[in-house]
């Protein structure tokens, strides 16, 4: 059997490569998110104090994984942080949209547009973040 040899120095045409960058971080930022929101439920499920502020935990999953979506976002995308982390954004940021419409029936409330502002912010200072971090080499 002889072995296939793999090309690992293909390059990717820049409008794919800007995809899959925007679905894989969303991909992951949705996935954080799913995963901080169960950690919240697990440990907070014993406690009495989770229905009151069961928005406060909602809020800051979502920001937790608009942070790690820009951050990721950034890792393939290759130009300035910032511009990275909104543009992965987007895609979450819609996506979150889109749940909270469906899982309030309707109707949004004044939380809702503060944490579509929260998550942009949050991604872009997941992209910088990844941006200045210093690599070994």
């Amino acid at each position: 059997m002889s072995k296939k040899s793999f090309n690992h120095n293909v390059k990717l045409s820049y409008p794919l490569k800007l995809t899959i960058g925007l679905l894989l971080s969303s991909f992951i930022g949705i996935l954080s998110t799913l995963l901080v929101s169960v950690l919240f439920s697990y440990f907070l499920s014993n406690s009495e104090m989770i229905s009151g502020y069961s928005i406060i935990y909602l809020i800051f999953s979502i920001i937790i994984g608009g942070f790690i979506c820009g951050y990721i976002g950034s890792l393939y995308l290759s130009f300035k942080g910032i511009v990275s982390g909104l543009i992965c954004s987007v895609l979450y940021t819609i996506i979150v949209f889109i749940l909270l419409f469906i899982f309030s029936d309707g109707n949004l409330s004044s939380y809702s547009f503060l944490l579509i502002l929260l998550t942009i912010l949050s991604s872009a200072i997941g992209g910088i973040t990844n941006v200045n971090i210093k690599r070994r080499k």
